[in-house]
């Protein structure tokens, strides 16, 4: 293993001489790469076995999300917000396809993101077996691309590159992750209703996030873009969901804004106080207020990016 990843020799461990993933995970943290955000399960179990064997030394830290997108877009946000890599991982075939968004949202804005994901054994590679990534032709490891390049983190943060749905929701549990600071982070119902259950990692993790939710009953940009191009308004409405409800129910402390009256109630601390866990502000908004996005309807229907 070459010097430079800062090889540590095998540990004492329950298994005495120490496996290949327990290497792997040393390895990474002589590095420097302490983080790891990701769905258990299958093949990436031995990985997981050797993570729980480290964070009891106290060597690393173990962020389990509810879904493998969620995992990629924590990593993202961690790294924006601390400078430091962090691993989002899954298991084989659909654990690794589930993280490709996240990973081509992080290579469109250049934010390096370290991924995991295991292959059945060679033994049953190509014969079906389970979760297996490529029985039929998809070559999920040439669909990766390490990314090193680093820019400066900074307090406000957005990711245009790709413009992924949900992105906001992995990466505030990220940055929360990395910062231990009062994280803000602004969605809309409509990626909420996608990726809410992360709500329940923050909540386990007692971290310091506030989720302010636009809620505006539906999809609001497809809403204003059909309008604005003039196609046939369809498939953007959303059921009224009492988000600060649902919120409570998964044990997150929220409230429901309906004017800007009720400003006021907010807890100031959930706007500041690093050492509260997380809340929800359900922000009743108005459905016709035209977000500025006529460039892109511009865009959309002249195929040529504004």
């Amino acid at each position: 293993m070459p010097d430079t990843l800062g090889y540590l020799p095998p540990i004492a461990t329950e298994h005495a001489a120490g496996t290949l993933a327990d290497q792997l995970v040393l390895a990474l943290a002589a590095a420097g790469i302490t983080t790891y955000f990701g769905v258990p399960g299958g093949a990436i179990e031995p990985l997981f076995d050797a993570l729980a064997r480290h964070a009891r030394a106290g060597r690393v830290r173990i962020v389990p999300t509810r879904g493998e997108a969620a995992a990629g877009f924590a990593a993202d946000g961690y790294y924006r917000a601390t400078g430091r890599i962090a691993v989002c991982t899954g298991t084989t075939g659909p654990g690794a396809s589930n993280l490709l968004t996240p990973v081509m949202s992080a290579h469109a804005d250049r934010i390096p993101v370290l991924v995991l994901s295991p292959q059945v054994a060679l033994a049953k590679q190509g014969r079906g077996a389970l979760q297996e990534s490529s029985p039929d032709g998809y070559d999920l490891p040439a669909m990766f691309e390490r990314h090193l390049r680093r820019r400066c983190a900074d307090r406000y943060r957005v990711a245009m590159g790709l413009s992924s749905m949900c992105w906001a929701i992995g990466a505030a549990v990220g940055a929360a992750v990395g910062t231990s600071r009062r994280t803000i982070c602004v969605t809309g119902d409509g990626a909420w209703l996608m990726s809410s259950l992360e709500l329940t990692v923050a909540v386990e993790q007692h971290l310091p996030i506030t989720f302010i939710i636009l809620n505006d009953r539906g999809l609001g940009m497809v809403r204003h873009g059909q309008r604005l191009g003039g196609a046939e308004s369809v498939a953007h409405d959303i059921a009224p969901v009492r988000f600060d409800r649902v919120a409570e129910a998964c044990g997150a402390a929220a409230t429901r804004i309906t004017s800007a009256d009720e400003l006021g109630q907010i807890p100031a601390a959930w706007l500041d106080d690093d050492t509260s866990g997380p809340c929800v502000i359900d922000v009743e908004i108005d459905r016709e207020a035209v977000p500025p996005m006529a460039d892109r309807v511009v865009g959309l229907a002249t195929g040529v990016p504004r």
